[in-house]
This record gives C-alpha cells, sequence and structure tokens, in this order.
C-alpha cells in the first residue's frame, strides 16, 4: 500500500536559515575582494564597479550558504544568495496526492455576490511565506492570508462584496484535490470546485527541494575577471520532477519502524526520531505555514 511521507521543516527554522545565509556568505569572504566585496550588491544596477553577468546552467551542489552551478560551458560557478529572498524562487509540479490541512496554498477566484466562487480554479500553488522588512507590496500580499482583489477593493462581506477576480491565499482546510478544496482565507472561508485537468504547483523562495541536475537561471554580479563567484540578483530553480509523490515500502521493514517510533514514544523522543525518518524515506513540500 502506499504511504506517505513528508519532510518536516518548520516555517520558523526555514526562515532562519535563508535569513542567515546571505550574512554568513559576507563573513566568508564569498566573492570579495579588498574594498569591493560583495556586501551592498543587492541594489538595481551592478554596483561597487562590478559587472552584471546572466548565467543559465543547473545545479551541481547545494549548501547553507548558496549553490554551485554548473553552466552551459561546463564552468563551475558558486553562487551567494540576495538577501532579498522574494528574488529566490523554486518552482516544481506537484503531487496533489500530497496535500495535508495547514499547507498555505493560493489561486486565482472568480467570486460572484457574497464570495460565491464562480467558476473551477486551474491551478493552485503551495508555497512557505517568508517575512522581510520593506518586502513589496505585491510580494507581501501574496504571501497574506486573505482575498486579495484584482481591482484593489476591499473584500468584506459586512459592507458588500464585491464581485470581481480574486487571489485566494489561505491554509488549506480539506477537500479532495480532484473535485474540491476549503481554504481558510483569513477571516473568510471559502470552497472552491477544481477544474478536471487542475495543476498543483510548488513556488518557494528556500533552496530546501533544490537537487542536483535542477535547472538554474540567474542574474548576477561579479568582480572581475573571476565570473566563477557570482552574487545573485535574480535566481530561479525550476525541477522537472513531481514533488510529494508517495512511496512505495515492504510491509516489514515499515513494521518494525512503527515499532520503534512507539518504543520512542514512551521516552520522550518520539518526535525527533518520526521528522528524521520522514527526512530520509521521502520528499516532500515541507512544513505547513504556522497560522
Amino acid at each position: 500500500m502506499a504511504k506517505h511521507h513528508w519532510i518536516h521543516v518548520t516555517v520558523a527554522a526555514l526562515c532562519c536559515s535563508l535569513l542567515g545565509a546571505a550574512p554568513c556568505g559576507a563573513q566568508n569572504g564569498f566573492g570579495a575582494k579588498p574594498g569591493g566585496g560583495f556586501q551592498g550588491a543587492g541594489a538595481a544596477g551592478a554596483p561597487g564597479g562590478r559587472s552584471i553577468l546572466h548565467v543559465d546552467g543547473t545545479v551541481k551542489a547545494v549548501s547553507r550558504l548558496g549553490l554551485t552551478v554548473t553552466d552551459q560551458e561546463g564552468t563551475e560557478i558558486m553562487v551567494q544568495l540576495p538577501q532579498d529572498l522574494s528574488k529566490v524562487q523554486f518552482r516544481a509540479d506537484a503531487d496533489p496526492r500530497g496535500l495535508r490541512p495547514g499547507m498555505m496554498v493560493r489561486f486565482q477566484a472568480a467570486l460572484g455576490p457574497g464570495g460565491v466562487p464562480l467558476e473551477p480554479v486551474k491551478q493552485v500553488e503551495i508555497f512557505h511565506p517568508i517575512r522581510m522588512p520593506k518586502m513589496p507590496r505585491r510580494v507581501a500580499e501574496s504571501m497574506t492570508p486573505g482575498l486579495h482583489s484584482d481591482n484593489k477593493q476591499p473584500a468584506n462581506r459586512n459592507v458588500g462584496f464585491v464581485p470581481g477576480k480574486y487571489r485566494v491565499v489561505g491554509a488549506l482546510a480539506g477537500g479532495d484535490p480532484s473535485s474540491w478544496l476549503a481554504v481558510t482565507a483569513g477571516k473568510y472561508p471559502i470552497r472552491v470546485q477544481m477544474a478536471p485537468d487542475a495543476k498543483f504547483v510548488i513556488r518557494t523562495h528556500s533552496l530546501e527541494l533544490a537537487q542536483p541536475g535542477d535547472r538554474v537561471s540567474l542574474d548576477g554580479f561579479y568582480n572581475e575577471p573571476d565570473k566563477t563567484r557570482v552574487l545573485a540578483d535574480k535566481l530561479t530553480i525550476t525541477a522537472d520532477r513531481v514533488i510529494g509523490t508517495p512511496t512505495e515500502e515492504p510491509a516489514g521493514p515499515r513494521r518494525g519502524r512503527a515499532r520503534r517510533a512507539r518504543g520512542a514514544a514512551a521516552e520522550g523522543n518520539a518526535a525527533a526520531e518520526g521528522e528524521g525518518a520522514a527526512a530520509a524515506e521521502g520528499e516532500g513540500f515541507g512544513a505547513a505555514a504556522e497560522q
């Protein structure tokens, strides 16, 4: 029987590890030269006399500080993440069988009087919210639970709901991905029908799910003449694999792990062991956003 296994990463730990990546890179002198390191290179243009570079390639390795990319000529390039994590994006298709309550999702929906959905939803994005100072308004809105109108009218049923196109952002409450989903979008519970060919995708600002071989496109800065050390200004990683697909496991070993987990629970450390087993056994979306 197919079993679901997920990598459980708390949002707090995820954000801390990501926010800590850029400063660590600066402390280690990543790509820096006397009098002109990468500090402050996230600003518009090519600050500090650095040159602009575009790279298309594949991921070779991922670390807490960034990643190593192999470009189309076979050259290995060390890439440091930008301080503005909204400029980092990981993209992949998702298996809807991996959905679970509490995951953060967003989608476009046409809502009629009273906020009633008028048509099936064709695509759902699964995402990890991030919190950073001075985030662009559009980026912050895309991570804030609620109903966000395309015509900027507030979604307020108490004073009369304004029909139109909305971006629905919220926590998954339940449903059957093949036919319907229930989402808590801030103060607004909403249930939508799914199109028969609805697509589920992952859009995160994290490298947690990136693997060697994933496609990379980036724009960044480098110090002449070394093009092998780049500070990314915009980084997109695209995976061709589907994430969240259940895995098949033999019944015997699985029962053994279950017994060990129950024993660990009696000793007060089952949670830690369960997280380790999940990380070793399968590939998943990551943790649900804190609510």
